[in-house]
């Protein structure tokens, strides 16, 4: 989403960048928009974005995801399922585990989804005021060209 905002930037400042130079540097210290409050938005969007961009990264590059909550659930699953393959039943202290299993996933749904509407609500208002400070410069150029 950062690179698309970057790119948005490069064209309505009309500064021609090649997609592979539309990085964060080459646009905040281009002089066209280093005097605009555009710098100062872009670095408050990039920090917020960076939250979940690291943990991306992290699954992508490093090849894994380390989440105690996400561990035991799978532990869970996986002592399900190899009872249900073995055709036993769980029982005595063990039966209580189906139950543990849906607690454990509602509590990370909940969980996951209020941080998720809290990041994607800040991240929109930040995305909403790079997008109103563009319209605003871009309506300057157009009637100044007019």
């Amino acid at each position: 989403m950062y690179d698309l905002v970057l790119k948005l930037v490069d064209g309505v400042f009309h500064l021609t960048n090649a997609d592979s130079q539309c990085r964060h540097e080459t646009i905040v210290n281009n002089l066209k928009v280093k005097r605009t409050e555009v710098p100062k938005l872009l670095k408050r969007l990039d920090k917020r974005l960076k939250e979940f961009s690291d943990a991306r990264h992290t699954i992508v590059h490093r090849g894994g995801y380390h989440d105690e909550k996400l561990h035991r659930l799978e532990t869970i699953s996986v002592l399900q399922e190899s009872y249900v393959e073995s055709g036993d039943e769980l029982s005595g202290h063990l039966s209580s585990i189906p139950e543990l299993g849906r607690e454990l996933i509602r509590e990370l749904i909940m969980e996951r989804k209020d941080a998720y509407t809290r990041f994607n609500s800040s991240a929109f208002q930040l995305v909403s005021e790079v997008l109103d400070t563009l319209l605003e410069h871009f309506a300057s150029q157009e009637r100044r060209l007019a």
